[in-house]
């Protein structure tokens, strides 16, 4: 028994050899990332009495896809950010009703339009400039982080009034497809932090394939990184079985078998993605 074992080690590792060396070869090319620029309407410093307490202005805070063909499918979150003064580091303090906002680009889009009713309560005062200055961090899967601030119409500046205790309020969002808006709240906004119905999605690494090879290559990764998992936890609870066995021959036996299996199934895989990947390399030569 001990041979066989020693045997299927050897395969195992020879296996992995193959498999690491071929893959390098069929690695899957990224998808490009989705290029994002976020701007308000109207943004900068608004005048003296732009905020009053009882008709606080409405706004539009809109992310424009720079590529919006790499963006299709992706999700992005949005959080509008106060630039609080007393923190030096970007990033500082998100308005609860914008904060982590997500949502799902299941349409190719120019434009996503946040439609906001304009707050206070994020507010810091000070003497030197507007009280209030906001902008917006962008970021999702495949999307690298955005920051609006210190950008043409990135920002949001007006003065605090009052008690400065009115929080934001957003208002509905609207996807821009081929100069047209889909509508509000098309499906796409998934709420603060994005939980909500059929907000739990996998995935796929790297994105969709477009080829036979890419989509035979994602079976075998996926079949990977679920058996080896598994193979591992069959091999200690074999270790455990066999060490509390207490030289009982059934269990011994039994810890043999789990440990057999798992071995050989690991071996299999490994193997058969080795000679996948030889036969897409050959393919692709």
């Amino acid at each position: 028994m001990i041979k066989k074992i020693t045997t299927l080690g050897l395969l195992i590792f020879g296996g992995l050899l193959v498999s690491l060396f071929l893959g390098t070869t069929t690695q899957a090319v990224s998808p490009a990332d989705c290029l994002v620029e976020g701007i308000f309407i109207p943004s900068g410093q608004q005048a003296v009495g732009w905020y009053k307490e009882g008709e606080r202005p409405e706004i539009e805070a809109r992310i424009i896809f720079k590529n919006p063909q790499d963006c299709l499918g992706k999700t992005l979150t949005v959080s509008l950010t106060e630039e609080d003064q007393s923190l030096s580091t970007v990033n500082d303090d998100h308005v609860p009703a914008i904060r982590k906002r997500t949502f799902r680009l299941d349409r190719q889009a120019s434009t996503l339009i946040l439609k906001l009713r304009a707050g206070e309560d994020e507010c810091d005062k000070n003497s030197n400039s507007a009280d209030c200055r906001y902008y917006l961090t962008l970021s999702g899967s495949g999307i690298p982080a955005t920051f609006s601030i210190g950008k043409n119409g990135g920002e949001l500046l007006y003065n605090c009034e009052g008690a400065c205790d009115n929080s934001w309020d957003f208002l509905g969002s609207e996807l821009v497809v081929g100069g047209g808006s889909t509508g509000g709240n098309s499906g796409n906004d998934l709420g603060p932090l994005g939980l909500k119905d059929n907000s739990f999605r996998i995935e796929p690494p790297g994105g969709v394939p477009s080829t036979l090879e890419g989509v035979v290559d994602l079976i075998r990764s996926l079949l990977l990184e679920i058996a080896i998992p598994i193979g591992v936890v069959l091999i200690v609870v074999a270790g455990i079985i066999f060490m509390t066995s207490g030289g009982n021959p059934a269990r011994v036996t039994k810890a043999k078998s789990i440990l057999g299996y798992a071995i050989v199934g690991l071996a299999i895989l490994l193997i058969g993605g080795g000679a996948i990947s030889l036969i897409i390399s050959l393919l692709r030569a």
